[in-house]
């Protein structure tokens, strides 16, 4: 399909806080420069998302709070592509939201939802891929197409997808599947019986879909979400708007589009992938993403290292010397 009709959807909310202190309520995780070139999650995602579809098309969606900061990190943004979210209610009436605003522009265009909290190593295939899912999702309206890492291991600290039968193959060589079960977040029992069921995948948080389909499973299977937030305009332009939109954010439960629409849907297609990516949820992942030393520590910035091994030392600014650690 023509990149015109794709619109990626950058999910940038959130405070990290399981990366506290490094990670806080006035700069979370998402835009700190955690990488030796100083750019952030948040400008990397962008990088990759303005590669799927012309820079124009590209929404993010964050905390009103980080406005100021997601705007000087990413100037290119058109500033209605910028949705800010008066309180956060975890990501299904973010998606919802920015599905209004899709649609709003184009009634049969493909969202490409993404987090922003990824690292991702061979952005070439994300690109590829998340190409891939939204062509599969412009020929099939009735589909959400996840797109799952055939790299990671299956865990319960992340959603888990049980593949179902074969429906296509993709120009590019990868093969669509039916999605038979979907648990974000599964308990071990239920992660155990996944695994013991068939071919299991780990979810990217990643998925794509035509605006109408996602705005027909929102009605169907979370109104609570739908019901407060369908009155609305897509991007307000006045105060009583704004008042509407924060008076609908307070009547809508918190849930994520994982739990509120994945995990209920029947209309589920999975996207088996070769993205090698770094989940960045908590300080363990940055022994994924800076290299390790030769008694394996993981190092950004100045760095003297006596009898220490295993350690994690985030200094861009200072230098640390650690002696039996």
């Amino acid at each position: 399909m023509s990149p015109d009709s794709i619109f990626p959807v950058l999910l940038a909310g959130g405070v990290g806080e399981r990366m506290w202190p490094l990670s806080r309520r006035e700069c979370p995780k998402q835009f700190l420069p955690l990488f030796d070139d100083g750019e952030s999650l948040l400008q990397r995602a962008w990088r990759r998302a303005a590669s799927v579809a012309p820079p124009e098309q590209v929404l993010v969606v964050g905390n009103w709070e980080h406005g100021d900061l997601i705007r000087r990190q990413v100037p290119a943004l058109d500033r209605r592509n910028l949705l800010l979210e008066p309180i956060g209610r975890d990501t299904a009436p973010a998606v919802l939201w920015s599905a209004l605003e899709v649609r709003s522009r184009d009634g049969d265009g493909v969202m490409a939802v993404a987090p922003v909290d990824h690292a991702i190593r061979s952005e070439p295939e994300w690109v590829s891929a998340v190409a891939d899912a939204a062509d599969c999702a412009a020929a099939d309206d009735r589909l959400l197409v996840l797109l799952a890492s055939e790299r990671e291991r299956p865990e319960p600290r992340f959603g888990q997808i049980l593949c179902g039968k074969h429906l296509a193959r993709t120009p590019a060589g990868r093969q669509l599947y039916a999605v038979s079960r979907f648990v974000e977040k599964p308990d071990p029992a239920v992660g155990a019986e996944l695994l013991a069921a068939g071919r299991c995948l780990r979810s990217m948080g990643t998925f794509a879909c035509r605006v109408d389909a996602l705005l027909e499973e929102f009605d169907r299977c979370a109104p609570e979400v739908s019901g407060p937030m369908e009155r609305l305009r897509p991007t307000p332009a006045s105060p009583a708007e704004a008042a509407a939109l924060e008076q609908a954010y307070q009547e809508v439960p918190r849930i994520s589009v994982d739990c509120g629409i994945l995990e209920r849907s029947t209309r589920l297609a999975v996207l088996p992938t070769a993205v090698e990516r770094v989940d960045v949820g908590d300080y363990s992942a940055f022994a994924q993403l800076w290299p390790l030393d030769a008694r394996r520590n993981a190092v950004r910035g100045r760095y003297v290292g006596v009898d220490s091994a295993d350690n994690i030392v985030y200094a861009p600014e200072s230098e640390v010397v650690t002696i039996g650690l």
